[in-house]
């Protein structure tokens, strides 16, 4: 985050910037750089499971589950396009991102879309929430 309040546009640049560079840590399957992305504690939820990860050892080991599912399934990349971006109180926004992965040759496999809520600390968003069973619009 740029020192002080963004304005709308400013704002959803900054964060499609975070999701294009989260997203091609996740097309390199380098979950170390992913795990930069998020914040320690992380929530996820997924239909009506919720998850809590409390230490960044957990959230190494949910990273590389999830990467090796992906590599399982055959995807070669992932991109990010946001939906929505809508700022909240205390450096704070919350973010609909529609995830496109893919496989050889650029087939798409997969497209899902996830609500995230982040927050930005010393000048650096991370995800704090990641709610794939939100509504995202």
């Amino acid at each position: 985050m740029s020192g002080g309040e963004p304005d709308g546009d400013a704002l959803e640049a900054e964060l499609g910037e975070f999701f294009a560079n989260y997203a091609a840590a996740w097309s390199a399957f380098d979950t170390e750089a992913v795990a930069a992305f998020i914040a320690v504690p992380f929530m996820q939820v997924s239909g009506t499971t919720t998850e809590f990860f409390e230490t960044g050892a957990e959230v190494d080991t949910l990273l590389a589950a999830e990467a090796e599912r992906w590599r399982a399934a055959g995807v070669t990349g992932a991109a990010a396009r946001l939906l929505q971006v809508l700022a909240l109180p205390d450096d704070a926004a919350r973010v609909d991102v529609e995830w496109l992965l893919s496989g050889a040759g650029g087939v798409e496999l997969q497209r899902f879309k996830v609500r995230y809520t982040l927050a930005a600390e010393a000048g650096r968003w991370a995800v704090m929430v990641a709610d794939a069973g939100a509504p995202a619009r």
